[in-house]
């Protein structure tokens, strides 16, 4: 089916009309022609997939991440930590403006008009999230680390994310690979202990603060592992990591330091807690 993208989604997938349907589209950019693919799915929603560009918008570039988009790699399919990587940046900051705009004026149609979206840097603009999250996976006995494929809660090992703050990347990875090496397992079929890695990075310090989610606190080698962690980043950064426990619900339940310590290993106090994960 080739159709015309309209607009954007608030999610940030293209929109696109057939025989009066609205269809999302994701990684088009209005004013592109695309050929796509649709499966019906029942009473669901329709899944639909980018085939080929007919018509490339003159705002679309090579995305840097090699997860990111319909050839990602390691071929799992896309991954779902981003959204916007192959159009170029001064069009995301317009595109987010008018979403803004748009959705505000929906309901409050006397509102003023939406200032222009804060930018980072015009020619860099990478790097950006001080909030560096991963989640786990398994691909056999090896332990993997990253974002969930998009539309499904399957793990897309990644190498690398460039949104992320690096700081935050190289930590995260570092973490990986030391409970690989200590042959910790995901949560994922109930037979491991890790969920996920959420990292918050200092803006203008060293510092960083680690929520390791896991499954259950019974697992030793965690509590092991982790120290070993932290005496690796001991020399460069000052490091915090509370570990919360966390089943299938919206809320967590585990330990966390009474305060940040560098490098040390924290006395720990019972607390339940909100989280995304």
């Amino acid at each position: 089916m080739t159709v015309d993208i309209e607009a954007l989604a608030p999610n940030g997938d293209g929109v696109a009309t057939s025989n009066g349907r609205r269809i999302a589209v994701p990684f088009t950019i209005p004013g592109e022609r695309v050929r796509i693919r649709v499966v019906e799915r029942g009473r669901g929603p329709a899944v639909v997939s980018l085939v080929e560009i007919l018509r490339a918008s003159p705002h679309r570039i090579t995305p840097r991440c090699r997860h990111f988009g319909v050839d990602a790699k390691p071929g799992v399919g896309p991954c779902g930590g981003c959204t916007w990587q192959h159009i170029a940046y001064p069009e995301q900051l317009r595109f987010k403006t008018e979403l803004v705009d748009r959705l505000v004026r929906a309901n409050m149609p006397e509102a003023p008009g939406a200032l222009p979206t804060l930018a980072t840097a015009l020619d860099e603009p990478w790097g950006y999230r001080h909030k560096v999250h991963f989640v786990f996976g398994n691909r056999g006995s090896t332990l993997t680390m990253g974002h969930y494929v998009r539309g499904s809660r399957r793990v897309i090992p990644v190498v690398e994310c460039p949104v992320h703050d690096e700081r935050g990347n190289d930590f995260a990875f570092r973490a990986r690979d030391t409970f690989a090496a200590a042959g910790i397992r995901a949560a994922a079929g109930g037979r491991g202990t890790l969920r996920s890695l959420a990292l918050r990075v200092g803006r203008r310090t060293g510092e960083l603060m680690a929520t390791l989610v896991v499954s259950h606190d019974r697992d030793r080698q965690v509590r092991t592992a982790t120290r070993q962690l932290l005496e690796q980043m001991r020399p460069t950064s000052s490091a915090c990591v509370p570990i919360r426990r966390c089943r299938r619900s919206s809320s967590a339940q585990g330990r966390r330091p009474w305060k940040s310590t560098s490098g040390g290993w924290p006395r720990w106090r019972r607390v339940t807690t909100a989280t995304s994960s």
